[in-house]
């Protein structure tokens, strides 16, 4: 199967779906200057606005523990910056919590992601 169409028509739908604002952000330590390096530098920050959509998470990955019936489900097309443990996932400007990241497909060239989020 080529993954490249499929990722395709996945930009091509979510951006056609879309709803509300969802943004990636990265927060990058500064680097100390080495002929200065006790002199504090403040870290940069990286956002970059995802085609997504939001609903309730699917009844599918309700376990009752990990995922609760309560959360949502973001489906996104691959940020150009790919998608980190420590990045800070908002929904219409508000942090949430990730709780899972799966990739579809699970290997070989990423259509989207499901991220399941608490907040």
């Amino acid at each position: 199967m080529d993954y490249t169409r499929v990722a395709a028509t996945a930009r091509r739908l979510l951006a056609g779906a879309k709803q509300g604002t969802v943004t990636l952000t990265r927060t990058i330590p500064g680097e100390p200057d080495p002929a200065q390096p006790w002199v504090p530098v403040d870290p940069t920050e990286e956002a970059e606005p995802l085609l997504a959509i939001v609903k309730g998470v699917s009844a599918q990955f309700v376990d009752g523990e990990t995922v609760l019936a309560s959360d949502r489900e973001v489906l996104c097309a691959p940020p150009a910056m790919g998608i980190e443990p420590v990045d800070v996932l908002t929904i219409d400007g508000k942090p949430v919590t990730v709780i899972r990241k799966t990739d579809i497909p699970g290997a070989g060239i990423v259509a989207c992601h499901r991220i399941i989020v608490r907040g």
